[in-house]
This record gives C-alpha cells, sequence and structure tokens, in this order.
C-alpha cells in the first residue's frame, strides 16, 4: 500500500482501490489509482535524488543538533539504531522509486549510523 494524491484536492489518498478521499469524498476507481502510480514511477530521477538527499540531510542534521546537545554515547547509539529502523521501513515504503535512489538514500544512512557507533 502507498500513499497518492486524490485527483480533486491533492490530498494524500491511500492506493486501494474504491477508497474515498477523507478531504473532499472522491471516490477512486482503478483507473485513476493506476495514473497516479504511473505519474510516480515516471517522475524524473533527479527529483527522486533531490528529495532523497532532502531527507538525509535533515534526518542527519537533526540527529547531529540532538546529539550535540545532549553530548551522551548512549543518545548516538540510539541514534545509530532509531536511523537503521527508518532505513529498513523506508525501504518497504518507497515502491515507486528507482532502485538506484533506494540505494543511495539507505546507503548514504547506512554509513552514518555506522559513523555514529563507532566514531567518537
Amino acid at each position: 500500500m502507498a500513499l497518492i494524491n486524490c485527483p480533486e484536492c491533492n490530498h494524500s489518498i491511500s492506493d486501494i482501490v474504491d477508497t474515498l478521499c477523507p478531504k473532499c469524498g472522491y471516490k477512486h476507481t482503478q483507473e485513476n489509482i493506476n495514473k497516479e502510480i504511473e505519474k510516480l514511477k515516471n517522475m524524473p530521477l533527479w527529483k527522486q535524488f533531490f528529495g532523497a538527499t532532502l531527507g538525509i540531510i535533515i534526518i542527519v542534521a537533526v540527529s547531529i543538533f540532538l546529539i550535540g546537545v545532549t553530548a551522551s554515547e548512549e543518545v548516538r547509539y540510539v541514534f545509530g539504531f532509531l536511523i537503521l529502523a527508518l532505513i529498513y521501513k523506508s525501504w518497504n515504503k518507497m515502491e515507486y522509486a528507482h532502485k538506484n535512489v533506494k540505494i543511495y538514500f539507505s546507503g548514504i544512512l547506512f554509513l552514518y549510523s555506522l559513523s555514529l557507533f563507532f566514531i567518537n
């Protein structure tokens, strides 16, 4: 199950057939859902990489800030494990992303989580 945009109000909805948009009440047919999925699959690669890079920057910046505030080794380990869990969960959620974007996103975050464990 993935999230797609409602063609009427642009609100995020499930890609399950015959669901109603909670915002506008539009009923989504299989044809509408297939169109939205095709738009996601055909998204330019640079947009996918940009989105992944932006996500990486936000995750790293927030964790560096919070680790700097607490200056605790335990907090670094917790963030390392949280980032590994994020990689695991996001791999399945990025169904329509290009394979190289998934590898890029996961690889950078994996290396960052390793640095949290091993760099003092």
